[in-house]
């Protein structure tokens, strides 16, 4: 694990403990620990189990697919309230709870609003939650089959472009979809979502196909029979210095 891949691990469990205090149904929660066994200091995330979005999407009918879009929203507008973006939206950290409902995890790369590029990465989001909203809608993802980055970059620039093809199942979103393809979003994500409701025509959705919230008992981690030094920062951290490289002991916080 490199570096990089251990400070935004660290970054994504102080998030998880903000959410912890600042819950929302549809937001991804870290499942309590008894970590006496092993002190006090707990280095794993552990999350209950999701269905893959992807895998389970065709099981459902449309009127869960439009529920799941709003959810995905509701879910961005308490990370707005909250100050933050997502920093990493995509289809793959997207799940199903065993209530059919829609959660939003992978925290590591959270920008608040007071960090630099924080404006940059909410137009971002804004792009890739629109091609989000169109897989949601029609299970279509416009970068399903890529296999190389140039590929990428190439639907990329035709979406922002406005050259993107919207599938027939997602017209009602059209509109919303475009813009955020082309960078002319809205003010907010709680505006999004008001407009996407208003298309919908649903104004009562959070009650329909919502799960009650259940309440996840303590999970000891002695059960995981792994063994927790693998992330050790500090002998991680010497071994990276002996090889003779600086290591940013001020970004682990």
């Amino acid at each position: 694990m490199s570096l990089r891949s251990m400070m935004l691990f660290e970054k994504e469990k102080k998030f998880y403990d903000l959410l912890a205090e600042n819950p929302h149904s549809n937001l991804a929660k870290r499942i309590p620990t008894n970590s006496q066994a092993h002190g006090s200091l707990m280095r794993e995330i552990i999350l209950e189990y999701f269905n893959p979005l992807l895998r389970v999407w065709s099981e459902h009918s449309e009127k869960t697919h439009f529920v799941w879009i709003q959810q995905l929203l509701s879910a961005l507008e308490r990370l707005e309230e909250l100050g933050y973006t997502h920093g990493d939206l995509k289809t793959d950290n997207v799940g199903i709870d065993r209530h059919h409902n829609l959660r939003l995890f992978d925290f590591g790369s959270v920008i608040h609003c007071q960090e630099a590029g924080f404006r940059e990465q909410v137009m971002e989001d804004y792009f890739k939650l629109t091609t989000c909203i169109h897989f949601l809608a029609s299970g279509i993802d416009p970068f399903a089959n890529v296999r190389s980055y140039a590929e990428v970059k190439q639907i990329t620039n035709d979406l922002k472009r406005g050259e993107g093809v919207v599938h027939s199942s997602a017209s009602m979103f059209e509109e919303i979809i475009q813009a955020g393809w082309t960078g002319q979003t809205a003010s907010d994500f709680s505006q999004l979502r008001q407009s996407i409701a208003s298309e919908i025509g649903s104004s009562d959705w959070n009650q329909e196909d919502v799960g009650p919230e259940v309440d996840t008992a303590p999970y000891d981690v002695s059960t995981l029979e792994k063994q927790l030094s693998w992330l050790d920062k500090q002998e991680y951290c010497a071994a990276w210095e002996e090889m003779g490289y600086e290591v940013p002991h001020e970004n682990w916080g």
